[in-house]
């Protein structure tokens, strides 16, 4: 039985944490922290020696766990705190592969180790499972540094992100816009999703907007996260309201724009991809890149946040044009 060498220290007071921690060096040189959970120093140093003498500390009784035994405590530990049995079952899940490591020491699970057993499980997995999976072994990890203290830091914290691949958005292109448009049900339908097509307005902020909205040639809306925006009136959305501007949109559902949308463009012709009211919103910024537009103005227009989510989601159409941009800036001379 091995008894490691202590000390009394304060791991976190530069945040502003007096609590005390007992520091334990093992014959390996392996380190671990426990929190003796109270800011006196003198109480600190007795449960600190009553810990050591007491046989706490020595290494059969933390360090020497094995993954399998971990495992097992931290799913005690999930059912106590009442977590439902659909959670547990994805907890299960996503520490399943650790299984294959349950013999081994858990001090000994290294951030390679963990990096190589996570990409080989879970390298097939879709981008929101692979987070969740993520997410669930960080929080196992946690309970074994903080709960457990069986361990003194958080391997799981390598693990990377999976690098997400943005796909080609489909878009519709101003005359299959027409086309989908002349085959609305009704003028407020029409209008509805112009104002998506020609505004870039999200379907929810669509149909709160009112003609009493339009001030100066600005369309006026209340944005994701209430965030407030002033949106130029372009010709071609101008012709939109000119044929109805009195519309009302407050019989209107997204569910009833989604269903009626995907029986127009059926009727119109067979478009590529799903035909969505988020699609008009995707082809207003397509075709204003397409169409020669700075892609800060396409951010503004668009209002994210910041200018990398712009170039991330329509880089491909950038792409697209970057020989036709060079051939001109370059033309062989006559």
């Amino acid at each position: 039985m091995e008894r490691p060498k202590v000390s009394l220290v304060r791991r976190h007071k530069a945040r502003g944490i007096l609590t005390w921690y007992a520091r334990l060096c093992y014959a390996d040189k392996s380190l671990r922290y426990v929190s003796l959970k109270t800011e006196s120093k003198s109480d600190a140093k007795q449960l600190m020696l009553d810990s050591l003498y007491g046989g706490a500390y020595d290494r059969e009784d933390s360090g020497s766990h094995t993954l399998r035994e971990c495992l097992d405590l931290f799913f005690c530990h999930v059912q106590a705190k009442g977590l439902k049995e659909n959670t547990i079952k994805l907890y299960r899940r996503a520490l399943k592969p650790f299984l294959a490591l349950g013999s081994l020491p858990i001090r000994k699970v290294d951030k390679k180790a963990l990096n190589e057993l996570v990409f080989e499980n879970f390298k097939s997995l879709k981008n929101s499972s692979y987070k969740s999976f993520r997410t669930i072994i960080r929080v196992f990890f946690n309970y074994l540094q903080y709960d457990l203290e069986v361990i003194d830091k958080n391997p799981a914290r390598a693990i990377p992100a999976k690098k997400i691949l943005n796909a080609p958005k489909d878009f519709w292109t101003p005359s299959q816009i027409d086309i989908i448009l002349d085959n609305a049900p009704n003028k407020d339908m029409r209008t509805l999703w112009s104002l998506m097509a020609f505004c870039g307005l999200r379907i929810h902020e669509a149909l709160k907007a009112t003609p009493a909205d339009i001030i100066d040639n600005y369309l006026h809306v209340i944005g994701k996260g209430d965030k407030f925006a002033t949106i130029p009136i372009s010709k071609r959305m101008q012709a939109e309201i000119n044929r109805n501007p009195a519309w009302n949109f407050s019989n209107f559902t997204i569910r009833h724009s989604s269903y009626t949308l995907a029986k127009s463009s059926k009727k119109a012709m067979p478009f590529n991809g799903a035909p969505t009211n988020h699609r008009f919103r995707h082809s207003f910024a397509s075709n204003l890149l397409r169409g020669g537009a700075h892609v800060k103005a396409v951010q503004m227009l668009m209002r994210h946040s910041n200018i990398e989510t712009t170039l991330n989601v329509y880089a491909h159409l950038l792409d697209n044009d970057l020989k036709e941009s060079i051939e001109k800036m370059f033309d062989a001379p006559n």
